[in-house]
């Protein structure tokens, strides 16, 4: 099977780019340039790199600046909005829960003070979890967030202000995983450890589906 070589490769691309230059001018965000790129085969290590700077010398079209400014106006509107549901959440009902992980023993655990909810072992479908402590206490995160989405389903409630604590100092404040869930947020990294962490190396497991959900929100 033959090969390009580097000046074949960005000869060909160059060319490409030359031939539907009205096609690509006619774009407005890098999601259109990507899916382009993509379509003709382009969207690789090695040919991508040349693509995003035959676009830029010919068409004067910068995918990494508008890739920066798509990021930007989305984090805005995630913002907004999570200033919104804060906002609609603040006097109301609200569920104070605790989470953390172990990546020692490859377990997890979100409890509400001391009393435990759900702890065990990471499941194989916590895709992101690598085995990294900072990624084990993300994915305890995430099982706190999703916990309180099926909190609020239980109570039937409207609003609800989920006030989380972790003691990760690395782990991201979780806004967008909250605005998707209709979720307040008051997110808390306690340096003196939280009661998940001793859950995280107790034998066994405990399902969330043992716990009555409802009395969890103080009102």
């Amino acid at each position: 099977m033959s090969t390009q070589t580097a000046a074949q490769e960005w000869d060909a691309i160059a060319a490409l780019v030359e031939e539907n230059a009205e096609e690509l001018g006619a774009m407005t965000t890098h999601s259109e340039l990507y899916a382009w790129a993509k379509e003709q085969e382009l969207a690789t290590k090695s040919k991508f790199p040349k693509f995003k700077t035959e676009i830029r010398k010919q068409l004067d079209l910068d995918y990494d600046e508008l890739r920066a400014e798509a990021k930007k106006r989305y984090e805005e509107e995630l913002e907004a909005k999570a200033e919104a549901l804060n906002a609609e959440s603040k006097d109301g009902p609200r569920v104070v829960l605790n989470a953390a992980g172990d990546a020692e023993v490859d377990s997890f655990a979100v409890c509400k003070g001391e009393k435990v909810l759900w702890y065990g072992t990471f499941h194989p479908d916590d895709k992101h979890y690598d085995g990294e402590q900072t990624t084990a206490d993300v994915e305890a995160m995430k099982k706190a967030v999703w916990l309180a989405t099926k909190i609020k389903e239980a109570a039937k409630v409207e609003t609800l202000m989920l006030e989380l604590h972790v003691c990760n100092h690395e782990v991201p404040k979780p806004t967008g995983a909250c605005v998707k869930a209709g979720l307040g947020l008051e997110f808390h990294i306690e340096d003196q450890g939280v009661p998940a962490l001793d859950w995280c190396r107790e034998n066994g497991f405990q399902g969330w589906r043992e716990v009555a959900l409802p009395p969890l929100v103080d009102m």
